[in-house]
């Protein structure tokens, strides 16, 4: 190579700075003291490296780009041709990206995105005069550690429009990982949007620290061909849970393998704009309080947790009217029949869950570290917020007790309505972030999200945040003793064992200590769910309450009768109905059966238990028994409209009354089983999932069972002997045993006489 020149002329050299196929480029100064790069051509260049030589003095020319190094001027020394340039600050992505894998892990999207951005934006520059640059790769990008400076080098192999030598251009190994397969293909084939998938190349290797298409160094380019082919890599979200459905599905539409289906890079550098003004918008980063650009100027005052910090993106989603429609829809039901005090409303709880959200991550920061970042502490904020969105009036009862309706949660047409169609304000606020979009993700039934995400363990596992606070709240607007102790919080933290599959991170809880597993770690989890149970036993499954959530059913399938309606009530009406408005629309039914029904809703002129009992015996109160039950009550038809119209018909004939005077009520499943499942870590690494066959997990299932049962209500205008002949052909009818004594007053007595029943 020979002795490095002190000077090029009025250039002095400090320092190589690097050497490549064709030249070397050194550090110089000049006279004034400014500092340049200069690139040098080799004695014995690679094949045409002269040629590339002079394309790339003509490509520096050409452009004007910050992010481009500007030509300054050409000269010989050693009748070798030498280019004067700006310098570019920092270091190669490849160097830089390499130290901060070791001392911190993958970039983080934000950073990811600067170094996208400014890249393609200079793609954007150099495409739109005709130039393909064909050899952008991680060597090839100059970054300052800060970011404010990204500089794309070495445009020897460039190809455009007036260039002076068109020669054939090949690019080395190291190249061809980020090149597509049409160019592994034919090398010397030029399309701008192979330079905007080595951008994505780039951005999965800074945020992944692999290669989306990953070979060995002795396999050769077609191998490399062969599996971009016929492979797809894994969703960038899913390698790196920090970045965003929203970032991820940017970069990996980058990589798409047809070159006509990528985005321009002038079109891939406003998206990428646009995600990073995202990100940098004003929010306040919840579990510090720490301004980032902006702060919770927002305050609610709570009667369960005292002030509630709001941020303006939390409090601009509270004020959409899909939002606020939950004020009008109680959290309760018809508990308040019960429990007078019971007037709170979903939008109440909707506060609630974000704070103590926010509180358990916070919790989790401060015995574990840094575990969240921006976007996700709000994407658990935003979540928590609108995880109750698609409740309606009664939902509970409607959907999960009387089966009229598809599950809230489950129900694709309503979440369509309030959360994905174009006209949902709140739909397009959450759009319009990367965490919001995010969380729409998690409103998909079938999304792999819901399965296996974090954020889904953080809300609604059976210790999330919805559960929480609504043992807090419906105990206190009950006027219960029913408390969570906020020292649970201390417990949680995200699996690091390894035991669940790499793409999933739940949130466990941690029973071990430094003296091994802490009895009162395992007794507070428990202690949850007991609390939980003791809300379902004296509130949820209260017979008074059950018997207003079934008169309420009935009056919504006789109102269907009225002109034979195959769909029970239009749901798009319901959706913005609010729970009274939907007593009054009931009660101006044109079936005075209907109007009759509600009307004893308003004053609390209840229907009569003349049947009652447990679907399952005491000795059968496990699941094997549980589904035979299950299936043996749906071949029946309690859980089908249409053929429960026909019991309560035959049940009515029997006894001589009216079939609007009979209202058969069983739920299809057992109140609040789906809800006592966790992952725990009982030692350091070690993580388990507890369902209903461990430990108290599986004694709290069985006493969720035992709340399983028949009711059969009449209405309390029918006479004694009636009530006995409903009671019996209900019996006859389900094969079970009445706990309505027919030799007491028990059935002479409706639920209204009693605010609190002794046995619920």
């Amino acid at each position: 190579m020979g002795a490095v020149p002190a000077s090029f002329g009025l250039y002095q050299v400090e320092r190589l700075l690097g050497t490549g196929a064709y030249g070397q480029t050194f550090l110089v100064r000049n006279e004034e003291g400014e500092r340049f790069a200069l690139k040098w051509l080799k004695t014995n260049p690679e094949a045409n490296g002269d040629k590339r030589f002079q394309n790339e003095a003509w490509a520096l020319r050409t452009l004007d780009h910050p992010s481009i190094p500007k030509y300054v001027e050409k000269g010989t020394l050693e009748d070798r041709t030498y280019i004067v340039m700006s310098l570019a600050e920092g270091e190669s992505l490849e160097e830089l990206s390499s130290r901060l894998q070791k001392e911190q892990g993958p970039l983080t999207p934000l950073m990811a995105l600067v170094i996208a951005e400014k890249v393609l934006s200079a793609l954007a520059h150099i495409h739109e005069r005709g130039i393909v640059h064909r050899d952008v790769k991680p060597a090839n990008v100059i970054a300052l550690l800060n970011l404010r400076m990204i500089t794309l080098v070495d445009f020897g192999v460039c190809k455009g429009r007036g260039q002076p030598v068109d020669a054939a251009t090949f690019w080395n190994a190291g190249a061809s990982r980020t090149s597509p397969p049409s160019k592994l293909r034919h090398p010397t084939e030029v399309h701008q949007t192979h330079d905007v998938f080595s951008v994505g190349v780039i951005a999965y290797l800074l945020l992944t620290n692999r290669y989306p298409w990953s070979v060995g160094t002795a396999e050769d380019r077609g191998h490399l061909e062969k599996l971009m082919m016929t492979e797809t890599p894994p969703p960038l979200c899913v390698e790196n849970p920090s970045v965003s459905a929203a970032v991820s599905d940017f970069f990996m539409s980058l990589l798409v393998i047809s070159d006509d289906k990528r985005p321009s890079a002038a079109s891939a550098a406003t998206i990428c704009q646009t995600l990073i003004d995202r990100i940098q918008q004003s929010v306040t980063a919840p579990s510090s309080g720490k301004k980032i650009g902006g702060q919770f100027s927002h305050v609610m005052r709570d009667p369960v947790h005292g002030d509630i910090p709001i941020s303006d993106y939390e409090w601009r989603l509270i004020g959409t009217p899909e939002f606020q429609r939950l004020r009008w829809i109680k959290q309760l039901g018809a508990a308040n029949l019960v429990y007078h005090g019971a007037e709170h409303s979903r939008f109440s709880h909707a506060i609630g869950t974000m704070h103590v959200a926010s509180e358990v991550l916070r919790r989790m920061e401060e015995r574990t570290g840094a575990l969240f970042n921006l976007d996700e502490r709000l994407m658990a904020r935003a979540y928590a917020l609108v995880h109750d969105i698609t409740h309606i009036p009664y939902g509970h009862t409607l959907e999960d007790e009387l089966g009229l309706f598809t599950r809230h949660d489950k129900n694709r047409p309503r979440i369509d309505a309030l959360l994905i169609s174009e006209k949902s304000k709140l739909g397009e606020l959450l759009r319009s972030t990367d965490f919001g979009r995010l969380v729409l993700a998690h409103f998909d039934p079938d999304s792999p999200f819901q399965k296996r995400s974090w954020l889904s363990d953080l809300i609604e596992a059976p210790s999330g945040a919805d559960i929480i606070d609504y043992i807090d709240r419906d105990s206190l607007y009950c006027g219960l003793d029913h408390r969570v102790d906020t020292a649970l919080y201390r417990r949680f933290t995200i699996d690091r064992s390894g035991a669940l599959p790499k793409q999933d991170r739940h949130i466990v809880a941690q029973l071990w200590g430094r003296k091994g597993i802490r009895i009162d770690a395992e007794f507070a989890l428990e202690s949850l769910l007991r609390e939980r149970y003791a809300l379902f036993l004296k509130v949820y499954t209260h017979p008074s309450k059950v018997c207003a959530g079934a008169m309420i059913g009935k009056a919504i399938r006789e109102h269907a009768k009225v002109k034979r309606r195959k769909a029970i009530l239009d749901e798009r009406k319901l959706e913005w109905m609010s729970d009274v408005e939907l007593l009054l629309f009931l009660r101006s039914s044109e079936s005075a059966d209907v109007r009759s029904i509600i009307q004893r809703i308003f004053t609390r002129d209840l229907y009569t238990p003349v049947f009652r009992a447990r679907a399952l015996e005491a000795g059968q109160c496990n699941y094997e028994q549980y589904g035979v039950r299950q299936s043996s009550l749906a071949q029946l038809g309690m859980f089908d409209r249409d053929r429960l119209d026909e019991l309560e018909q035959g049940i009515a004939k029997k006894a001589g009354v009216k079939p609007n005077h009979v209202i058969l009520y069983c739920p299809r499943a057992a109140p609040g089983l789906q809800k006592v499942r966790q992952h725990v870590e009982i030692h350091r690494g070690s993580t388990e999932f507890r369902d209903e066959v461990h430990g108290p997990h599986y004694r709290i299932s069985t006493d969720h069972l035992r709340l399983w049962e028949a009711y059969v209500f009449c209405d309390p205008e029918i006479e004694v002997g009636k009530r006995l002949a409903i009671a019996e052909a209900a019996a006859n009818l389900l094969r079970l045993r009445n706990e309505v004594q027919a030799d007491r007053r028990e059935v002479d007595r409706s639920p209204q006489l009693s605010l609190l029943e002794d046995e619920p």
